[in-house]
């Protein structure tokens, strides 16, 4: 009779505590000399098909899958986007939490032209929810008086900490569709090698959010100071550190129409629900797509 019919009669009359005490032999096995002193599991041909009959290569066989497996689930996992409103609940939650915000900045003055620095000068800006806030110069530049800006000028230049003022998912949601953002297109890109979720148009022209794939927390905003796209603005946020349970960027670069024009470092931050400023309140300018006042 031939051997391997000879084994499907066997493996037919085993019973079936028998085959599956032999069959957890094969996830026991430690070396290949173990293999060999437990061949009786490969005598069930179904076995020695799925595992290959030679016990040598049982391993390779076994581990191979595994291994396919795993190069390839960080390809899918980057080929998932989350939704995004999903998403921006996510990043509220690492940066919100505060109602008032004061920072003490140092802000660096570039040459668009020459990229040198102009001027080095120390401020103070005072954030409230919803869109009100106080600015002065705490130290000007070394032999000059402070930067001649109106209030208008300086609301413009403070637009982007709005984002840090966002109480919930559909502040964050109204804040981003006020700077005419599309929420409705999402796609993945890359920033300093760094993957992120772009959500916004894809068009060159289009403002856009990035939003960190790890941390959830925002890197790059794009945007218009006026609804007729005059003056394009790109805010790229760095160095976060976490202060109490809430997130904030050490740095900020500040471009206009594709040149840095300020760098802001944040020497001093404090924020809470209960700091009092003392200083009479601005309201910012109306953001470029913004049709509903804020409410607090």
């Amino acid at each position: 009779m031939n051997l391997w019919i000879r084994q499907e009669i066997l493996c037919l009359k085993c019973s079936k505590a028998d085959f599956c005490r032999q069959f957890v032999q094969i996830f026991t096995m430690k070396t290949h000399k173990t293999i060999l002193k437990n061949q009786s599991v490969f005598s069930y041909p179904w076995v020695a098909r799925i595992f290959w009959i030679r016990p040598c290569r049982f391993r390779i066989r076994a581990i191979l899958p595994m291994l396919v497996l795993l190069l390839a689930l960080p390809a899918a996992a980057y080929s998932y986007l989350i939704p995004v409103e999903q998403l921006l609940r996510f990043t509220v939650k690492r940066i919100h939490r505060s109602k008032t915000i004061v920072i003490t900045r140092s802000v660096h003055c570039i040459d668009p032209t020459s990229k040198e620095i102009q001027a080095v000068f120390e401020d103070r800006i005072c954030l409230d929810r919803p869109n009100l806030y106080y600015l002065e110069i705490t130290e000007a530049p070394a032999g000059k008086t402070s930067p001649d800006l109106t209030d208008s000028e300086r609301g413009k230049d403070l637009l982007f900490y709005l984002l840090f003022l966002t109480k919930n998912t559909d502040d964050l949601i109204r804040f981003l569709s006020d700077l005419c953002i599309n929420l409705k297109t999402e796609s993945f890109s890359r920033l300093d090698k760094t993957i992120v979720y772009r959500i916004g148009d894809t068009e060159q022209n289009a403002p856009y959010i990035m939003i960190d794939k790890d941390r959830f927390l925002p890197l790059l905003l794009c945007y218009y100071n006026d609804s007729d796209r005059n003056e394009k603005v790109v805010v790229q946020f760095s160095d976060y550190k976490k202060i109490g349970k809430t997130w904030f960027p050490l740095e900020i670069t500040y471009r206009k129409e594709g040149s840095v024009v300020k760098r802001y470092i944040h020497t001093d931050i404090k924020h809470g629900n209960k700091i009092v400023i003392g200083y009479p309140l601005t309201e910012m300018p109306k953001l470029p797509c913004q049709k509903i006042t804020f409410h607090p």
